[in-house]
């Protein structure tokens, strides 16, 4: 690698943090244009759009649509924090490399928090309202406020990156 290309493995290293962290509103009309496309790549028809606050919302919804638990479970795509959207971001203009349809799943994980895609049906999450984390970006609680809150009130508890039951 160039010193050029080492230096802005950090860039996006720290760009792709800052979004996989962020808690501005997302865009919902982007997401969904992305994910429009991101299904007429695949072959598939367009979907019905369907938007929570939080996680476990769209996974008792894709229970209520008939999915067993463990699928919707497993369906459940954090898009802030995928790792090829990064990756093919920054070799596509790092390395200026001309990757087919790339920029939809960019486009999507730049402007939605979780997604889990079905046939004729998309649900979607909002991001949370607030996300805490320690000194080296590991979610966690700060003074007693939970690591991660939702916009409908639900939190998760989390002490250095390690979940906190509730029990």
């Amino acid at each position: 690698m160039t010193k050029y290309q080492n230096r802005m493995l950090k860039v996006y290293r720290n760009k792709w943090i800052k979004i996989g962290f962020s808690t501005k509103p997302c865009n919902h009309k982007k997401a969904e244009a992305s994910l429009k496309n991101i299904y007429k790549l695949i072959g598939l028809k367009e979907p019905k759009f369907k938007w929570f606050s939080e996680p476990c919302q769209l996974i008792e919804e894709a229970v209520k649509n008939g999915v067993k638990y463990k699928v919707a479970l497993s369906n459940l795509i954090p898009s802030f924090a995928d790792h090829n959207a990064a990756e093919l971001d920054y070799w596509q203009n790092v390395f200026h490399l001309d990757l087919i349809n790339v920029d939809y799943f960019i486009e999507l994980a730049q402007n939605c928090a979780w997604y889990s895609p079905y046939k004729g049906l998309c649900l979607c999450c909002d991001r949370p309202k607030v996300i805490r984390v320690d000194k080296k970006q590991r979610l966690n609680d700060v003074d007693g406020k939970p690591a991660i809150e939702f916009k409908n009130g639900s939190t998760i508890r989390c002490k250095h990156g390690k979940y906190i039951s509730k029990a």
